[in-house]
């Protein structure tokens, strides 16, 4: 897996990686993105929605952000996942599963490809 060195060093890698996500030509982003989803680290919330919320990001990453948000915080997710009703792209499916909740988001979360 690509993300394993992360899953690895965990928490400790946490500050370093949420300080590099706003750069948009970090190696590998979406595989960070996935990481602090998977760990559930609240600290990266805010640099999430940001990357969430940008209309000029890439409706993946902008997608992987909703999605890891949703494993964090779920009801920030679905509040975010509302203002984006008219998403297309990644981030409209995205938007829909976030916003049905329950066994459909799991079940997009389990089979994603782990960014």
């Amino acid at each position: 897996m690509q993300d394993a060195p992360l899953r690895q060093a965990g928490r400790m890698v946490v500050p370093l990686v949420i300080a590099e996500l706003p750069k948009r030509s970090m190696p590998r982003r979406r595989y960070a993105i996935g990481f602090l989803g998977d760990g559930g680290y609240r600290e990266a919330l805010p640099a999430l929605e940001v990357i969430a919320k940008d209309r000029t990001e890439l409706d993946y990453f902008r997608g992987d952000a909703l999605l890891a948000i949703s494993q964090i915080d779920l009801h920030l997710a679905q509040r975010l996942a509302g203002e984006f009703a008219d998403a297309t792209g990644h981030l409209g499916p995205v938007v829909q599963v976030v916003l049905q909740g329950g066994s459909a988001l799991k079940a997009r979360n389990d089979h994603s490809c782990k960014w």
